[in-house]
């Protein structure tokens, strides 16, 4: 089976609805499509780009997981979806990925984007430590070519430790609503070499939120007109290479 067509009606995409149709390769979900049940796409091991409708209330855990093939993901969704943990396991082609929010469960309960990708160890991914609070850690299997992550508008807050270590990342873009980024969210993200902000106003950043990340050599990109606000703002002043985005 190579295509579906789906209805323009449906709302609700049981649990193993579409596993290991191994030969599916793209899928269009209808706009009002209100749920993904656990483990319904995993295995489609031909899906190379999935586009999540906003009208999504719930993803569940590992839907896409072992989608080898998987190059981009994209929640359309404004933060409300509930996304179930490990959705993206073993999805190690994995470069562009959309969120409306980093990490699996709500905007209310959401912590480290490793939870995305599960703890299972696999040689195709990459093995990352990311700390949960002061006295723990947790290893996480994160695709080694993911590089672009987009948050999209509605999250305020990325929690501490948030993406600790997540050094494959390359380019970040963070929404207009963002107002606080939490101590060590971006700790040793030394690959780091774009920061887009979409806020007029910068967000608040804790002392640590960047250690590690080479501010002399990653551009953080700015709404226009807004370019000397970061360079005077605690937590963003560091960065050498400022530049106004349209």
């Amino acid at each position: 089976m190579e295509e579906v067509r789906l209805p323009l009606s449906l709302l609700h995409i049981g649990q193993h609805c579409f596993s290991y149709c191994t030969d599916l390769s793209a899928i269009q979900l209808p706009e009002k499509l209100q749920a993904i049940g656990d483990y319904a796409f995993a295995h489609c091991t031909s899906l190379r780009e999935i586009v999540l409708p906003a009208s999504l209330v719930r993803v569940g855990k590992s839907a896409f997981a072992r989608c080898s093939r998987l190059a981009s993901a994209t929640f359309l969704s404004a933060g409300s979806t509930d996304i179930g943990k490990r959705v993206f396991a073993g999805c190690y082609r994995l470069a562009r990925l959309s969120l409306p929010f980093p990490g699996s469960g709500t905007p209310a309960s959401f912590r480290n984007f490793g939870e995305l990708f599960g703890t299972l160890p696999d040689k195709e991914m990459r093995m990352i430590t990311q700390e949960l609070d002061e006295t723990s850690t947790q290893i996480y299997y994160m695709p080694m070519n993911l590089s672009v992550l987009q948050i999209k508008e509605g999250c305020e807050i990325l929690p501490p430790y948030a993406f600790f270590s997540c050094h494959m990342l390359k380019q970040v873009h963070l929404p207009s609503t963002l107002y606080l980024i939490g101590h060590d969210a971006f700790r040793n993200c030394a690959g780091l070499a774009a920061i887009y902000c979409q806020g007029k106003s910068p967000a608040a950043v804790s002392e640590s939120a960047f250690e590690g990340v080479r501010k002399n050599v990653c551009r953080l990109l700015v709404p226009a007109g807004c370019r000397d606000i970061y360079k005077q703002e605690k937590g963003w002043k560091y960065f050498s290479l400022v530049e106004e985005h349209p």
